[in-house]
């Protein structure tokens, strides 16, 4: 199964840039590149387990309806090397047979933030999405996560 894993370093405290983050409906059309046309569809609670948020976006047939839902949240909190947090979306329904995001926050210090958005996915379509996959999908997703982390640190300055 495919992954791929995006770090960046953002000028924030841990609590700041979570804050951000859960607030859904402010982030994802920030963090989205407007190229790919997101439209937040609805928000189904408040960021917790469970949670579901379904968007439509540009995709390369015509509009894709996407449904994740949070499977795991825990907001930021003490460890032994210092503070962190973490959430993670899986998709219900969408264009991937399977895909996982790890959204992870860490504490470098009191001042800055290390986020990192790991990735596992499935397209599917056996040869056909493993040759989509290479010529598209991979591709696709390097441009939105470049895009995400460089508004962050935009963001956050």
């Amino acid at each position: 199964m495919p992954t791929c894993t995006f770090e960046t370093t953002v000028n924030a405290p841990i609590d700041a840039v979570w804050a951000f983050h859960e607030d859904v409906g402010r982030a994802l059309p920030q963090l989205s590149p407007p190229a790919d046309e997101v439209k937040l569809v609805s928000l189904d609670g408040v960021p917790r387990v469970g949670f579901v948020v379904t968007i439509e976006a540009k995709g390369p047939l015509g509009r894709v309806k996407w449904v994740a839902r949070y499977v795991e949240y825990q907001p930021p909190h003490n460890v032994v090397f210092g503070r962190e947090a973490r959430f993670v979306d899986e998709q219900d329904k969408g264009p991937f047979k399977r895909f996982r995001h790890n959204h992870e926050f860490e504490a470098v210090d009191d001042k800055t933030t290390r986020v990192i958005d790991h990735v596992d996915y499935n397209v599917g379509m056996g040869p056909l999405g493993w040759l989509g996959d290479l010529l598209v999908v991979r591709g696709k997703l390097d441009k939105m996560f470049a895009y995400r982390h460089a508004q962050l640190k935009k963001i956050f300055g």
